[in-house]
């Protein structure tokens, strides 16, 4: 069975349990991966190697309206 492939703007889904093999095949090819994290109770980027749980998963901003 031949893999299907994708084109530019195709979109798909990764399970949690293969976002290892993604980002070990990416920094195989030579990519440099980043990613969020929170640091200080602050959004922020770091490098990604191994796959993180999410740090941002239902994290929310509440802000006022703005004045008109």
């Amino acid at each position: 069975m031949s893999k299907p492939r994708l084109s530019v703007g195709s979109q798909v889904v990764i399970q949690r349990a293969d976002l290892q093999h993604l980002l070990d095949a990416l920094i195989k090819d030579g990519y440099h991966i980043v990613g969020p994290t929170l640091r200080d109770s602050a959004m922020s980027t770091t490098n990604w190697k191994h796959s993180p749980i999410c740090p941002l998963a239902g994290l929310m901003n509440r802000m006022a309206a703005p004045i008109a």
